[in-house]
């Protein structure tokens, strides 16, 4: 009754992304996609003809990421990015290593044109994991990496684990609330809880009724602010098209001779 934010598969969310990027993006002729932070590879799949960016701070990564068109090597949070340029805007795992996050995401959000997409993914720094990492040393991340999960980890780019500020301008609250104050609408927000935290789970024994006690316990005594289970969120946004200007008839809108019947064929709705 206490863990407030009931979390799915991480296939499950990122199908959900998938989908809304095959039906609003990949169905356009000439759309055009902004992944920010890009690294070695992106999350989401695009079919050829979509002309997809990617920034990064690394020219490596960024050399290295075969799907992508244009490569900017840049910090997003001195890049300037044109508003209403990019039908699609993808930021994965990247909020969480930036010093100063909610600036970056009001850039993203003026970024998506009219009936575009902004798609975020981040660790949720309300969760046990995210304060742990964010009032830790980097040499301890570092160190869990090491002690269970690679031996050979390094802080090299593409290999992690990378410096993480996990402030709370990059969580799921933040984000929507400086999308929604940037005109943008919520269509999906998916929980998730991370692989790493489940496997560190079962090996500490942190299953069943033991595990439940203490999303329990941690939901009660942080009055619901701090969540156990939910580890990293996805949100969707869009931009909803703008309506026309007041006043005008919807003749003024119709191409020449269409008023009076002259066209030999009704106009169509354009594509998108």
């Amino acid at each position: 009754m206490f863990d407030m934010l009931p979390t799915r598969p991480v296939e499950e969310v990122l199908n959900v992304a998938q989908q809304w990027c095959d039906t609003r993006i990949s169905a356009r002729r000439h759309a055009r996609v902004l992944d920010a932070g890009c690294g070695l590879q992106s999350y989401l799949e695009f079919p050829s003809h979509v002309h997809v960016t990617g920034v990064d701070v690394s020219q490596s990564l960024l050399d290295r990421n075969p799907r992508l068109d244009e490569r900017i090597h840049a910090d997003l949070q001195a890049f300037d990015i044109p508003e209403r340029s990019y039908d699609c805007v993808v930021c994965w795992e990247v909020l969480e290593h930036l010093e100063e996050p909610k600036p970056v995401v009001a850039k993203l959000c003026r970024a998506v044109a009219e009936n575009g997409l902004l798609i975020v993914g981040s660790p949720n720094p309300q969760s046990i994991k995210g304060l742990v990492t964010r009032f830790t040393p980097y040499t301890f991340h570092l160190w869990v990496y090491r002690q269970f999960f690679n031996p050979e980890a390094t802080d090299e780019a593409g290999a992690g684990p990378y410096r993480t500020y996990m402030k709370l301008g990059g969580g799921a609250s933040a984000v929507l609330r400086v999308a929604d104050e940037v005109g943008l609408t919520n269509i999906y927000t998916g929980w998730v809880e991370s692989s790493m935290q489940v496997a560190l789970r079962k090996r500490f024994f942190l299953t069943g009724k033991t595990w439940y006690f203490l999303r329990s316990l941690t939901s009660i005594l942080s009055l619901g602010w701090i969540q156990a289970r939910a580890t990293d969120y996805v949100c969707i946004f869009e931009r909803p098209a703008e309506p026309p200007p007041s006043g005008l008839s919807l003749l003024t809108h119709l191409p020449a001779g269409a008023a009076d019947g002259g066209l030999d064929n009704p106009p169509t709705k354009p594509r998108a």
